[in-house]
Order: C-alpha cells, then sequence, then structure tokens
C-alpha cells in the first residue's frame, strides 16, 4: 500500500481544497465502515474487479469505474476474485460540497471513465505535490486537487444516468453541437433530436447539470466567443462581432453582453487594451 497523509497546517485547512490522504494499494483489502468516511472519498480501479455496497445496492467495479462519497455516507467495498488494485484520494474544504455538486447531484454516485488514463495522470500529480516538503506543498496540492475534480468531471458519466459518456452522443452530442454551430440559428427542437429526448427532458438536463437554461447556455458560449474575437480581431468593428458570433442584432448583443459581463462591450476591449 502507497499512502501519504499529508501536513496540514491552520493555513492549509483555509484552502478552498485540501487533501487529507493520497494513495494507491495494488492488493485493496476489505474495507466497511457504517459511519461513513469523515473526508470526502474518492477510489478508482486500476486492475481486477471489486464490490462496492452503498444503501442497500451493490455495484460491480472495474477497471474504468470509480465512485465519489460524502463525508458520512456509510459503505462496504472489498476485492472480487482475485487481486483488485485502487488508487485513491481524501479530501475536504469549504468548496467541497460546491464543486462535487458539479459532478454529482447527491451525496454519491459510481461512474464509468472514458478518459482512464488522463485520471490516473491527475491523481499521480496531487501524488507527487504531497510528497514535496516546501511552504506551497499544500497550495499546489490544493490545485492539482481542483483539477482532478474537473478531470473527473470531463470522463465521467454515472453508472446508471442516461447521458453518455463524452463522444457517445446525446447530451454531449448537443453541446458538440452548440460548439460547433453556435454562429447559426439553434432550435430547441433540434436540439432535442439530437439527443434523441424531448425538449422538455433537455431542458431538465441542462438545469441538471449546467445549471442554465438552453437558451442561456448557447448565449455564454457566443459570447466567450466574441470575447475572444475582440481580442484578437482588433480591427472588427461590433457589428461584425456579434454576427460572427451567432448574434443577429448588434444591440441586442450589447444588452447580452452588458447582463453577463457587467459591462459593455466597448469597456470590455478598453480593459483589455484593444
Amino acid at each position: 500500500m502507497n499512502m501519504i497523509f499529508p501536513i496540514l497546517n491552520d493555513e492549509a485547512r483555509k484552502l478552498p481544497l485540501y487533501v487529507t490522504s493520497i494513495g494507491g494499494n495494488e492488493q485493496q483489502e476489505t474495507i466497511s465502515r457504517q459511519g461513513g468516511f469523515p473526508s470526502w472519498h474518492w477510489l478508482h480501479v486500476v486492475s481486477g474487479a471489486g464490490r462496492l455496497q452503498l444503501e442497500g445496492r451493490e455495484y460491480m467495479l472495474l477497471p474504468g469505474m470509480g465512485f465519489l462519497m460524502a463525508p458520512g455516507v456509510p459503505h462496504r467495498y472489498e476485492a472480487g476474485d482475485g487481486p483488485w488494485e485502487t488508487g485513491w484520494v481524501t479530501f475536504e474544504g469549504h468548496a467541497s460540497e460546491y464543486l462535487t455538486a458539479q459532478i454529482m447531484s447527491g451525496p454519491h454516485a459510481v461512474f464509468r471513465l472514458r478518459g482512464m488514463d488522463a485520471v490516473e495522470q491527475a491523481l499521480s500529480r496531487i501524488q507527487l505535490a504531497c510528497t514535496l516538503n516546501n511552504p506551497l506543498q499544500a497550495f499546489e496540492a490544493s490545485a492539482l486537487l481542483q483539477m482532478f475534480l474537473v478531470t473527473v468531471a470531463r470522463n465521467a458519466a454515472a453508472w446508471d444516468a442516461r447521458i453518455p459518456v463524452e463522444g457517445e452522443g446525446g447530451f454531449q452530442e448537443v453541446l458538440r453541437h452548440i460548439e460547433e454551430n453556435f454562429q447559426g440559428p439553434l432550435s430547441l427542437d433540434v436540439l432535442a433530436k439530437i439527443a434523441h429526448i424531448t425538449p422538455q427532458h433537455l431542458c431538465r438536463l441542462f438545469r441538471q447539470h449546467l445549471n442554465a437554461r438552453p437558451f442561456e447556455y448557447i448565449t455564454r458560449v457566443r459570447l466567450q466567443k466574441a470575447k475572444a474575437s475582440m481580442l484578437s480581431q482588433a480591427g472588427w468593428p461590433l457589428r461584425q462581432i456579434a454576427e460572427a458570433s451567432g448574434f443577429t442584432d448588434p444591440s441586442y448583443f450589447s444588452k447580452q453582453f452588458r447582463h453577463y459581463e457587467g459591462m459593455t462591450p466597448m469597456a470590455f476591449r478598453r480593459m483589455y487594451g484593444k
């Protein structure tokens, strides 16, 4: 077993996220916690197979799968037939609940992972940072932990979710379509057909996973593209910026920009010296 417990002083515990333990186990033993674990807990399977018991339900954990759970959730996990190798990290911090809510909607979830290599590499970077004996160790580990959670979010789909892993279609295909076609008209009916669901269901998915309505998300994407164009195309007038970003009315573009960015497009340009 390879296990690290970082030194945590008062300053480290003030960070938005901080690692309480991290490691890997080539021969994962049986763990039974009727009272749960005191920290947030991520574990994924490197090789072999294991069983997880969680709130009266049993999951078979195979390579390319993992789970995330909040503190205090009763659980038990054990190896299946043969050796079971795992990697894990536990963490706390005042941003933990908010950030994990971007990955799961309840106190726990079991995931299948598309980019297992990316997840393992992100965990390895945290582990390396936790071995460093310098004043910035806790800060570096905190930043890497946040990137790890982002990596999990990008590569994970709930074990029993209706949303597929990125690249398989469905909701992710809708997001890809918006990214590739933001300059043209986008209708809710067309987006729903891409996901093979009803418009109402698509709206629920947007609220659940992006905390936004579909057209609010589309507006944010277009504004993101507009900001990039304002900086890269300094000679373009705002009308051209608006059209290239999917806004047919420059006045509406300016109104939405002020609403979401808190300033006018011209003020944004001046702020960056363009």
